[in-house]
């Protein structure tokens, strides 16, 4: 890779195992007794896709990401700033006055949102966790929805 990056199986290593199965496996739990989870998060493709494709896939990841970075960034205590070629927000929690390992499995418990705690990627997450907008435009904006509950 370059610029120094680390792969993610290597900062994931750095987290604690068994807090990252811990929040996984509650999630899961709770999916299977008909609890409305949606998660968040997915994987990077490991193959080679056509421009059109990929154009078409940019402009639909816009039409998701536009409405929602604004939307969290008016929550009190998260901001997130508008990402540009990736497909996660990065969403900043430190105004929630709670770790990143807090955050995400209250918010779980609480509101039937997964998102991933931000030191699994590194030890800059603290204070960060991070949403996927690879999801269906209906499933995100329900999620935006149950976020602001929860901070309110």
């Amino acid at each position: 890779m370059s610029h120094g990056a680390v792969p993610l199986a290597e900062r994931m290593a750095l987290v604690p195992f068994f807090r990252i199965r811990k929040v996984f496996e509650r999630a899961k739990a709770l999916k299977r007794d008909g609890r409305p989870v949606t998660f968040l998060e997915t994987e990077r493709p490991d193959f080679d896709t056509l421009a059109h494709i990929k154009d078409a896939a940019v402009r639909e990841f816009r039409r998701r990401r536009d409405p929602i970075v604004p939307a969290l960034s008016t929550i009190e205590g998260l901001s997130c700033l508008q990402p540009g070629g990736a497909f996660w927000v990065w969403l900043n929690i430190w105004g929630r006055r709670a770790t990143s390992h807090d955050f995400a499995p209250t918010l779980l418990e609480t509101a039937y949102v997964f998102l991933v705690p931000g030191p699994v990627f590194g030890e800059s997450g603290q204070g960060h966790v991070r949403l996927s907008y690879a999801n269906s435009y209906e499933r995100l904006t329900d999620a935006v929805e149950r976020i602001l509950r929860f901070c309110t």
